[in-house]
């Protein structure tokens, strides 16, 4: 492909500069053909560069599947947390019932900011 393109570069350049032999003045004679190249197209087929957008593409994917269980951990012991604290303040209960849960809140808070401050 690079060979290809500097041909390709050398060529325009001996056609820009009147070195093919034709007068400055000629036009491209009628035999001649001229070909076009979308390297858009070309890039996006390579077979790396569909290799390397399909791995990319996974790895995103479990990216977001981690993230997606982080979040619902997260919300998970958020919602655990608050019905400790909800038991710890309810007054129906007795009060060493209360202190227990007092006590399992403040643990349970410690723990998420420990989780937190891991990543």
């Amino acid at each position: 492909m690079k060979k290809i393109l500097e041909m390709m570069a050398v060529a325009a350049a001996a056609f820009g500069l009147g070195l093919t032999g034709l007068p400055a003045s000629a036009g491209v004679p009628a035999d001649q053909k001229i070909a076009t190249v979308d390297l858009q197209k070309v890039f996006e087929k390579y077979y790396k560069t569909v290799r390397s957008t399909t791995a990319l593409k996974q790895e995103a994917a479990d990216m977001q599947k981690e993230r997606k269980d982080m979040v619902d951990a997260e919300q998970k012991q958020e919602s655990e947390w608050k019905k400790l604290i909800d038991k710890a303040e309810d007054q129906a209960v007795s009060a060493d019932e209360r202190d227990k849960s007092k006590k399992a809140a403040q643990s349970q808070a410690a723990l998420a900011a420990l989780q937190k401050l891991r990543g």
